[in-house]
């Protein structure tokens, strides 16, 4: 008889209901979910249970010291690892993540492919850290006077020159992809272009 591979197992830590309702349409085919807690009380008394392969963790989940968690977590169950979920990056929480032993730090941006993929490389022993394309830190920021360019204009050029689309840009800053567009034709006006390749290549000319 073929071995059947038993399942990666998940357990779910966040307090959105809509946004786990959609984590979970999207891994439930793929792996086995073990559980959801909506706080630091509720994760440890799941792993009390059962230990799973990996958690996925909210960073920004209410009341809880993700850092002393993660410690926790390190030395009461060192065959867990973690997959934190953030908005945003942030460079110093993946520092001091990456400290205190989490193994995966992804930005809710990812698309559902890319985080399977990425659970599979944790649950396998690698480290799987979404870190934006830093190249690009666009020095403009420093002269962005002389062109009346606003902190969200620089940020939706830096996504542009990164290849991201408006629906993705949208996602990204969380702002209708109709504002985006609002964004691309003043930023077309600002630094005097027709395309977005005239917006990297601006860009480029800045750095």
């Amino acid at each position: 008889m073929e071995h059947i591979k038993k399942s990666i197992s998940l357990v779910l830590a966040d307090n959105h209901p809509l946004f786990l309702e959609g984590l979970i349409s999207v891994l439930q085919h793929e792996f086995s979910i073990k559980g959801i807690a909506r706080n630091g009380d509720s994760l440890f008394n799941l792993l009390e249970t059962e230990v799973p392969d990996v958690a996925i963790i909210d960073l920004k989940m209410p009341c809880m010291d993700l850092i002393n968690i993660a410690n926790q977590i390190s030395i009461q169950f060192p065959s867990l690892k973690i997959i934190l979920f953030s908005y945003k990056h942030d460079d110093l929480a993946l520092e001091q993540f990456k400290l205190a032993g989490i193994k995966g730090y992804v930005t809710k941006d990812v698309s559902g492919p890319d985080l399977i993929e990425k659970i599979h490389k944790v649950a396998n022993g690698e480290t799987t850290f979404n870190i934006p394309n830093t190249t690009l830190n666009l020095p403009i920021k420093n002269n962005h006077k002389l062109y009346n360019l606003s902190d969200r204009e620089l940020e939706i050029i830096t996504l542009i020159c990164k290849g991201s689309t408006s629906r993705k840009i949208a996602d990204s800053l969380y702002i209708s992809e109709n504002t985006v567009e609002a964004h691309r034709k003043r930023i077309f006006k600002k630094i005097n272009v027709t395309n977005l390749q005239g917006v990297i290549e601006f860009a480029n000319r800045m750095l």
